[in-house]
């Protein structure tokens, strides 16, 4: 069954209040319970498809405004959450990681916000673009893949972030089955193909096979809706027919994709 999808463009003289605004509307429209707003920081937490005691993922997301002319977007997760604290805070990209994202702009000027969300039982997740540059995307909230191995029990966090702000790479909370320190969760996005073939067409594979970075221990499956698709020259956000279905990149080049039809 496809994901359910949402997209809305938003053009106007933007500032970091306004933009956590928009955010908050959209993660608690994806079903994300708005536990806390400190200042630039907004605390999100979301029921995981699993048992107690891991069942419910932490996010903290800031959004600032360091200069008159550019707002900066950061997001930290976790299992577990104090007042406007998230305990064993992993960044998922953020100024501690060195790949905190900024929008820059002219002063006074009138410029368009895309806003995409998609949820499902296996994902749960707001990805935003400057639209008219296709610039400055960012992407928020979980994954949760359908197919969990056995072993990986209630004890630690299903749920997945990304390693960076495009979610070309996963990582999971510090506790999880596999050791005590956050791991990152690979795809094999790097090696996928991203060119057009001969004739027009995109490859595009359906389903995507999560491994640790650390061992190569498989970790979990998607279904068919969510895949890889070969990107090459087009803008993240981008649907894109195949066959009659339609998906949406996360990316330009080799990405995550999400089938919405």
């Amino acid at each position: 069954m496809p994901v359910a999808f949402t997209q809305e463009i938003i053009p106007q003289q933007w500032n970091a209040a306004l933009l956590r605004s928009s955010i908050t509307n959209k993660m608690i429209a994806l079903g994300y319970l708005n536990e806390s707003t400190s200042e630039n920081d907004m605390y999100f937490s979301f029921d995981l498809p699993t048992a107690a005691p891991k069942d419910k993922g932490y996010l903290r997301i800031n959004v600032s405004q360091p200069s008159g002319t550019s707002i900066k977007i950061q997001q930290w997760f976790s299992d577990a959450y104090t007042t406007n604290n998230l305990v064993n805070s992993v960044s998922s990209f953020s100024d501690t990681t060195g790949n905190s994202v900024s929008i820059g702009y002219g002063s006074n000027e009138n410029f368009p916000i895309k806003f995409c969300t998609f949820k499902s039982p296996e994902i749960a997740l707001l990805a935003v673009i400057r639209s008219d540059n296709n610039a400055s995307n960012f992407n928020l909230g979980f994954v949760f893949p359908s197919v969990r191995p056995s072993w990986w029990d209630n004890n630690s966090l299903y749920g997945f972030c990304g390693a960076g702000n495009d979610y070309s790479i996963l990582k999971s909370c510090i506790a999880n089955q596999i050791n005590n320190n956050s791991i990152d969760i690979s795809y094999f996005l790097q090696s996928a193909p991203n060119v057009i073939n001969p004739g027009g067409t995109r490859d595009l594979i359906r389903r995507i096979i999560l491994s640790s970075c650390t061992g190569g221990i498989i970790v979990g499956a998607t279904t068919t809706d969510i895949g890889i698709i070969g990107a090459s020259g087009i803008p993240p956000l981008t649907q894109i027919q195949d066959s009659n279905q339609v998906w949406v990149n996360l990316k330009t080049n080799n990405s995550m994709a999400i089938r919405i039809v």
